[in-house]
């Protein structure tokens, strides 16, 4: 038999010798864990042995082959400047998890500048809120991406320590902790203004009457001299220029992207085959994934659905929020693994890892309450059917003090199993060892539903109605999508939509002539929410009026908008699917002229009040003027391109995926639901049976299934 050493070995060459467009595409189904030996007295030399026997044998028992470390724990190697840095600990816990073997994610621990680089630093490092507030040390992520002093003098020798010390043990660099949590990605401090002017300069050619001009500059007489006089968009008196917001947005993301790649190049200067993430946030509109994920090897992202839940007062109504409580709701996680899964536009979709999956309640939110049991069993085969391969909880053990105390973890803060350890035991760890017999390989979905970061942005900076929100919109789309038991990718517009049987765009408010053209020779069918193509690049009415550059695929023009009042509902008749139907809309009503003389397009749907155009076609693009119901948009992709034979078993808390020839039914239900026998198919049970339990899966094949 193989030694440890061997084994971890073996496996780490497997690993360096896969490319990242087919890498992991067959690699078992894993679980991993954070871990934080710093906060259990694990650099004390007299509790160490017995504290970390005691970690590594629980690691052992959950079989756990990914452990992520190191993010926060700069002040373990050194608590002031003049200090030595003390490796011993890390060097100790590095070997100890190496005899099982283990697979070691370790974190650049940017996140948590030490108290001694703030002394240092102070003005130069510490980030300022919008309302102009410092903000100060005693946190986590008490830095701005734009202190060049930060990352020269600090950052690049840590980074190039670590890489030094430990490029041999480490098979995934995740870069920082969740870029911009705690609203940081955008920081109001003179570095990030004097980074912004350059950014400027550079992007308008050092032109600033360019700049002036498609600014629209000269309403208010805001012209600009110098790109010296441009500051910040905060703190104006009235409403600043929507384009100023824009592009500090874009700056500020683009800021985050140069943070994580000047890491990325060190650890490379090092270690040419270092392999690198970041752990995204869910359901972030801030940071760009697509131009981040270029970047990255793998892919990853923070799952915590209870929390996400409660904090989130516009996207999930008071019914939903009582409903699933205690399971999350059934679409949260599973819309940021189809989104994270396709980080890259220039690669198909990606395995990824949960980087940071709930074990039980968190601390953070307004309510915490605890997941229902089997949660989290539900939540990690979930994320094993949208193409994750590795599903890690967070944290091996709770933390008696500090912000986190009530942040739950495998072990209570004693060292006892808290109740994910025996879910992870005796639900997650027998699943895997069924599912791992079969080959589960990463598939391009069915759909792609298209998510701008440049749409979620204009709509925050000029919404035009209190009530529309970009990501309430996208996930409508996404949620009638799902219902339909589609296999969904959210990717980029700049991706290649070849494959696709359709093609959403919630809204898509300023799309470039690069996007419409392969939009032209697109094959499938495609579909546009309200406001797509209402603005140009630099956030302005197109001279040919809304939809701007869609003109080029449709022919109609929009004319005015009215933002309405919550209650203020509308009904809208349309003539899809070959019989008249009606729908109601809410929140924004676009008026659309379509010429007498217009050639090809085709009105199919109308206000019922005023008998004019809310819903248009020509050839394959279809255009929506209004706020629609889910039920709507699911009768529209139902009339364009059918359903899959899972649709009636994808409804109210049940969903389905497939991946491979498995097919995953999740209930998010508080009872068991029957699944529905699918048409001309034997249905085989690989997990469950089909009355899926509560808050559990079914896994199934299809077997013996007629054709036609």
């Amino acid at each position: 038999t193989m030694t440890p050493a061997l084994q971890l070995l073996s496996l780490l060459i497997i690993i360096l010798s896969i490319s990242p467009t087919t890498q992991s595409h067959h690699q078992p189904l894993s679980l991993g864990v954070c871990y934080y030996p710093e906060q259990h007295s694990l650099c004390d030399p007299h509790r160490l042995n017995q504290t970390l026997s005691s970690h590594i044998q629980t690691i052992q028992q959950l079989n756990i082959s990914h452990v992520r470390l190191f993010e926060f724990a700069w002040g373990l190697l050194n608590l002031d400047e003049s200090s030595s840095k003390n490796f011993q600990c890390l060097d100790k816990i590095v070997t100890a998890l190496h005899s099982l073997p283990t697979d070691i994610i370790m974190g650049t621990p940017s996140a948590t500048p030490p108290r001694f680089i703030v002394n240092d630093l102070y003005e130069k490092l510490l980030p300022v809120s919008q309302h102009n507030h410092v903000r100060k040390f005693g946190s986590r992520r008490h830095y701005s991406f734009a202190s060049e002093e930060y990352k020269e003098e600090y950052v690049r020798g840590i980074v190039k320590e670590l890489v030094t010390r430990y490029h041999e043990d480490v098979s995934l660099w995740q870069i920082d902790n969740e870029l911009g949590d705690h609203d940081t990605l955008r920081t109001y401090d003179a570095q990030s203004c004097n980074q912004f002017q350059q950014w400027l300069r550079a992007k308008y050619d050092s032109n600033i009457t360019k700049m002036n001009d498609l600014w629209g500059n000269v309403f208010w007489s805001m012209q600009y001299e110098r790109f010296e006089d441009v500051e910040l968009p905060n703190l104006v008196v009235a409403q600043a220029n929507p384009i100023h917001w824009l592009e500090f947005y874009r700056f500020s993301s683009d800021q985050a992207v140069k943070f994580h790649e000047y890491q990325t190049n060190i650890l490379r200067e090092h270690d040419p085959k270092a392999r690198v993430t970041s752990n995204y946030l869910g359901w972030d509109e801030k940071l760009n994934h697509y131009t981040l994920g270029i970047h990255q090897d793998v892919f990853s992202w923070d799952s915590y659905p209870l929390g996400i839940l409660d904090v989130s007062d516009v996207i999930f109504s008071a019914e939903e929020k009582r409903r699933f409580y205690n399971t999350g709701h059934p679409d949260f996680a599973a819309w940021n693994h189809d989104h994270v899964a396709c980080s890259d536009p220039n690669r198909p979709r990606q395995p990824f890892i949960v980087m940071e999956q709930q074990p039980g309640p968190v601390n953070w939110a307004k309510n915490n309450p605890s997941p229902a049991p089997g949660m989290l069993y539900l939540w990690a085969l979930e994320a094993f059917a949208h193409s994750a391969n590795v599903v890690s909880f967070f944290r091996l053990q709770q933390f008696p003090s500090a912000q986190e105390q009530f942040h739950s973890a495998i072990l209570l803060s004693n060292g006892e199993p808290d109740e994910a350890y025996f879910e992870i035991r005796d639900k997650i760890l027998p699943a895997l060892r069924t599912l791992n017999v079969y080959e589960l390989p990463v598939e391009q979905g069915d759909v792609a539903l298209i998510f701008d970061y440049d749409s979620a942005y204009s709509i925050s900076i000029l919404p035009q109605g209190e009530n529309f929100r970009y990501m309430h919109l996208v996930f409508i789309f996404y949620k009638a999508l799902r219902s339909l038991g589609f296999n969904i990718d959210i990717v980029d517009a700049k991706a290649d939509y070849t494959g696709y049987k359709m093609l959403v765009f919630p809204t898509l408010i300023m799309p470039t002539q690069e996007v419409v053209t392969k939009l032209a020779s697109f094959k499938g069918h495609v579909l546009f929410g309200p406001r797509s193509g209402s603005k140009t690049e630099f956030f302005s009415i197109p001279p040919n009026l809304a939809p701007g550059y869609l003109h080029q695929l449709m022919d109609f023009t929009v004319t005015r908008v009215s933002s309405l009042p919550e209650g203020i509902d509308f009904k809208v008749q349309s003539e899809l699917g070959g019989s008249s139907t009606v729908t109601m809309g809410k929140y924004w009503r676009e008026t659309i002229r379509v010429k007498p003389d217009s050639k090809g397009i085709k009105v199919v749907g109308v206000y019922e009040d005023t008998k004019s155009p809310a819903i248009v076609k020509q050839r394959n693009f279809m255009y929506i003027a209004f706020w629609p119901e889910e039920g709507f948009i699911r009768g529209i992709v139902q009339d364009t391109i059918g359903e899959t034979s899972l649709a009636d078993n994808a409804s109210n808390g049940l969903r389905i995926r497939k991946r491979g020839d498995l097919y995953f039914a999740m209930n998010y239900e508080a009872s068991a639901v029957e699944l529905q026998p699918i048409k001309g198919c034997t249905m085989e049970f690989v997990l469950g049976k089909q009355q899926v339990d509560a808050h559990s899966v079914s896994v199934f094949r299809l077997l013996n299934c007629l054709r036609g």
